[in-house]
């Protein structure tokens, strides 16, 4: 049986908006939590420096990195070598936003079980 992890409907709602408006539709940030309650997204250029300005940014909300989100529209939300080869954050669920071809977007999570390994965990939205 997969891990669950709980997302409030409005976090996934603005992921969704983000990935639509988002130039060329690819979209890359991490997700913060405060007490272990993921709360807001945060958009990140590739590159160490970058990261660690989000991640300042994130600590000065006092929140934690939660999740890292990758958006790849008009293909299937699959992981592939390349949402998972940065080993930076190797403890971090990886969130794929994708475009599938019949026009709806998907989310869903993964969370390492080896280095070279990912399964998928069981998103629920929530309310709060």
């Amino acid at each position: 049986m997969s891990d669950t992890i709980r997302l409030p409907r409005a976090l996934v709602n603005q992921l969704l908006h983000q990935a639509q408006i988002a130039p060329g539709g690819k979209l890359t940030g991490f997700i913060g939590a405060r007490d272990g309650q993921p709360r807001s997204f945060h958009l990140t250029a590739t590159g160490t420096q970058a990261r660690a300005s989000t991640l300042k940014a994130l600590q000065a909300q006092e929140e934690t990195l939660f999740a890292i989100l990758n958006s790849h529209p008009d293909s299937p939300a699959e992981p592939s070598g390349e949402e998972f080869s940065d080993l930076e954050f190797p403890d971090i669920p990886q969130f794929i936003l994708s475009l599938n071809t019949k026009g709806v977007l998907e989310l869903r999570g993964y969370t390492r079980i080896s280095q070279a390994d990912w399964e998928e965990v069981e998103l629920v939205l929530t309310e709060a």
